[in-house]
């Protein structure tokens, strides 16, 4: 058995966007604090334009607000009865607020992103992604230091974290740039899959890391590493992600960041925990 659906009605205050680690801006509904299922709902996912435009989706409106699966908030319908004339139809930007590059789509699909791989932005999601627990957990670097790091020009990819000193760290405080300095300096021997589920490479999550971990035996065969080659040593790895990892690694920014790391003393181990 399961219990009913719970469903709210609450006023629609505003909509953001957030801008993830792959350039896709995901709208967010900020709402009037509503009481649902015994905690207390602020903001609701709005997954997409498309999403915006099923509701007729208007700042101002009354919207109902059920969790979906019984855990995420989700606007499910307007209140149309209870709309006036002072709820404003919203226009997805044509622009990344970040950076302001051109927004693209592809045709058929419902994601809007920035195609623009320097987005402050993404390059913080980026960062955040590549230090947390997705990826190789540098203690005490969490969203305020990386903001503060990018934003001060001193960090662009996770191949900086490796370069930083003391003298760089002047974002932060003597003791939480001591703190720093230990966490990268134990992450530069991290295991090799937690790397690879790091660098945001499309299509590799846990599972296709460990398994690349398991196949090669570190980050400079991966990026040498041709189709055929791919193909044999990592056998349960898709075609799509090998093409993925293979594009990936071609780009010459992306090379020079893994002989930056190389150089900076990074040698990822290979261990158990990936089998």
């Amino acid at each position: 058995y399961k219990f009913p659906t719970g469903r709210v009605s609450t006023r629609l205050r505003a909509i953001t966007l957030q801008l993830g680690r792959t350039g896709v801006l995901t709208p967010v509904a900020e709402l009037d604090p509503v009481e649902l299922n015994g905690s207390v709902v602020r903001r609701a996912t709005l997954h997409n334009r498309d999403e915006i435009r099923r509701h007729d989706l208007r700042v101002g409106d009354y919207v109902f607000v059920e969790r979906a699966g019984e855990v995420i908030p989700a606007i499910v319908g307007v209140d149309v009865a209870r709309r006036t004339e002072a709820s404003e139809p919203y226009s997805f930007p044509e622009h990344c607020p970040a950076c302001a590059t051109a927004l693209v789509s592809a045709p058929g699909a419902a994601a809007v992103r920035c195609p623009n791989d320097d987005c402050p932005a993404q390059l913080k999601r980026r960062l955040e992604h590549f230090a947390g627990k997705t990826g190789i957990e540098i203690g005490g670097l969490g969203p305020a230091t990386v903001a503060a790091l990018v934003d001060a020009g001193v960090v662009r990819t996770p191949a900086d974290l490796f370069t930083l000193d003391a003298d760089k760290l002047d974002v932060v405080s003597p003791k939480s740039a001591e703190r720093l300095l230990a966490e990268i300096e134990r992450a530069r021997q991290a295991e090799l899959w937690r790397y690879l589920q790091g660098l945001s490479i499309p299509g590799v999550g846990r599972v296709a890391a460990r398994e690349l971990a398991l196949g090669f035996d570190d980050l400079g065969e991966i990026a040498r590493a041709s189709e055929a080659e791919m193909a044999q040593r990592c056998p349960r790895v898709g075609r799509t992600t090998a093409a993925a990892v293979i594009a990936f690694f071609a780009q010459e920014k992306n090379r020079r960041m893994i002989a930056t790391m190389t150089a900076a003393g990074v040698r990822p181990q290979r261990s158990e925990s990936a089998r």
